[in-house]
């Protein structure tokens, strides 16, 4: 079992995912215990994350990884960041 530490704005939560879980099984978790949280990263309609959602596994951007795909091992840092840009 891998244990993660979810921080929000709105205090920590824990989440707890069998060993071999991705990135995407995190955030389907999040939909359990942060609806809210769930909502702003996942866009149920197209089955992926918003446009603006950057999602860095140890300071490293996914999309440079296997994507939503990643493989979490315990101790990882995963990092939501909701950003926006302009021209």
């Amino acid at each position: 079992m891998l244990k993660s530490l979810v921080s929000t704005n709105q205090g920590e939560l824990e989440i707890v995912l069998p060993v071999g879980s991705t990135v995407r099984d995190l955030i389907q978790q999040l939909y359990f215990k942060s609806p809210d949280l769930y909502s702003r990263i996942w866009d149920s309609t197209k089955s992926t994350t918003w446009p603006d959602i950057l999602i860095l596994v140890n300071d490293v951007d996914v999309r440079l990884l296997n994507g939503l795909d990643t493989k979490l091992d315990d101790g990882v840092t995963v990092t939501f960041i909701a950003y926006i840009h302009g021209g």
